[in-house]
């Protein structure tokens, strides 16, 4: 094969160019740090980075979220040591009161002193982290305790606390809603014009109750006959009933009121009653996830700290201080005073108890929050030994140490000027040197 000047200065500037390439390479390879710059370089190196990155960036994450757990948490625990040491003052102060030797007037500043506890106790439930509060459950905005309008007393936020809703309070509710329907039916099915209730197919003249089955409420006769359904029986709101649910069924002079009675149904139209507001407080645990499938509730919630019981307890002092300073209680006679500083000292003698009994509350608690706290701690070190771990093993993958990197940038820098020299010297030759 016949070589020419074209085929070696072809070559020449292919070895070149190539030598360059690599050059850059490794000169990137140096500057970055980085084995790859696209994926397209090495797909292995590219797809493991990939899931390295994702794994630590969700380490750092749930790093975080401990952070802010803790903080949480701190802040929950200096309240409750707070409350601790609040009620041992209480505690205190109420041994005072019970004493045979305290007279009356004695037992008035106590109550007084007693009072301030009280209201400081409560403002310790007010706790706020970065402005939100940390017993409300999910209503961080609102505060467990707050002013009553009318009286500037302390009151227990009834957003907070709900009353407890019992089964049979929703069939008092329930029943009386159908009674209001009863009366209603005929003027309601005329002003339909057509007849917006269908007798069911079965109904008794004896009595009728209302019973519990299957999450469902049902009506059924007195010795235990379920009432048929009819088919598509509408209510006075005009709701079709479902195959699968029961009828609330009454009759009186001939008129039949029909209604869909099954647990969406009847929260829907309480709300007063349905949801998160059919318990005693309505907020939630609020959790935090610190790890894969690992959530840590962070809260303690109001209502299990300090119950309604509690606070009208505790606000019986206050309100007999208040009586002490009425004019009512300055006309009393001597005898009327010492009867009344004999209950006094005997409300003492059950506030000890009292006071004995919700410590045991407030301790399993802070034990509880206490408990929670020390898994916290131990999971955030664990995250924080494989942020270290996934980091090194995502730099081994895509990093390049600096000092490999320097040497392959110099051998690859003295292959491009080899290659230089190299074609230097054959481009200086021709065919016309000779002739």
């Amino acid at each position: 094969m016949r070589i020419t000047n074209t085929i070696m200065s072809n070559n020449m500037l292919s070895s070149i160019n190539k030598n360059m390439n690599t050059l850059n390479k490794k000169y990137l390879q140096m500057g970055t740090g980085k084995k790859i710059q696209m994926a397209s370089e090495d797909p292995i190196i590219a797809s493991r980075a990939l899931r390295y990155r994702s794994i630590v960036s969700s380490t750092k994450q749930y790093i975080t979220n401990c952070n802010q757990a803790n903080s949480w948490m701190s802040v929950t625990e200096s309240a409750m040591d707070n409350i601790t040491s609040i009620l041992e003052k209480m505690r205190d102060n109420s041994i005072l009161g019970a004493t045979d030797s305290y007279e009356v007037n004695d037992r008035k500043k106590l109550l007084n002193e007693f009072n301030s506890y009280v209201s400081q106790l409560e403002d310790e439930l007010n706790a706020t982290c970065m402005g939100r509060y940390v017993f409300s459950g999910y209503k961080t905005n609102t505060p467990v305790i707050k002013k009553d309008e009318a009286t500037g007393e302390n009151i227990l936020n009834p957003e907070i606390y709900n009353e407890k809703v019992t089964e049979e309070d929703k069939l008092d509710k329930m029943l009386e809603y159908v009674n209001n329907l009863i009366v209603d039916a005929s003027a309601q099915m005329n002003a339909v014009g057509k007849p917006a209730i269908i007798e069911l197919n079965q109904i008794t003249n004896g009595g009728v109750e209302v019973v519990m089955k299957n999450g469902n409420y049902v009506l059924q006769t007195t010795d235990g006959v379920a009432l048929a359904e009819g088919n598509k029986v509408y209510a006075i709101e005009r709701r079709q009933v479902t195959d699968n649910s029961y009828t609330i069924c009454r009759k009186e002079d001939g008129v039949s009121v029909n209604l869909d009675f099954n647990y969406g149904f009847f929260d829907e139209m309480f709300p007063e009653f349905s949801g998160s507001n059919n318990t005693e407080v309505g907020g939630h645990d609020i959790e935090l996830q610190i790890g894969v499938g690992n959530l840590i509730n962070i809260n303690l919630l109001a209502p299990d700290i300090y119950d309604q019981d509690t606070f009208e307890s505790f606000h019986e002092f206050k309100e007999l201080y208040n009586y002490m300073l009425s004019d009512e209680y300055s006309n009393l006679d001597s005898s009327d005073i010492a009867s009344f500083d004999e209950k006094l000292r005997e409300k003492y003698e059950h506030m000890i108890a009292k006071i004995s009994d919700y410590g045991s509350v407030v301790s399993e608690q802070h034990a509880n929050l206490g408990t929670r706290m020390s898994r916290l701690e131990l999971t955030k070190s664990r995250l924080e030994d494989d942020e270290v771990n996934y980091s090194s093993i995502m730099s081994d993958n895509e990093g390049i140490s600096l000092a490999e990197a320097t040497m392959n940038y110099n051998v690859a820098n003295t292959s491009y000027e080899a290659s230089l020299r190299v074609g230097m010297l054959i481009t200086r030759l021709t065919l016309a040197d000779y002739i």
